[in-house]
């Protein structure tokens, strides 16, 4: 048993890696978070975007979660 959880283990690491490099890929490029919540009722999936605009008025600089600089 202690086997299959350890391969198990393995499989949704690797998995959530693909999920991150995916995500990098294909959201919009002001998404800096984004946030998984699985239990047995549900999938809640909650993105957090920051416009240049908003990040300039508050004189911060931010990085996307791709790690590009948000402009």
């Amino acid at each position: 048993m202690l086997l299959n959880l350890k391969i198990m283990t393995r499989e949704i690491e690797e998995k959530l890696h693909e999920l991150h490099e995916v995500l990098k890929l294909y959201m919009p490029k002001e998404t800096t978070s984004v946030n998984i919540f699985i239990n047995c009722e549900e999938l809640r999936f909650e993105t957090s975007q920051r416009l240049p605009e908003q990040l300039k008025s508050q004189g911060v600089s931010m990085k996307n979660i791709a790690g590009d600089w948000i402009r």
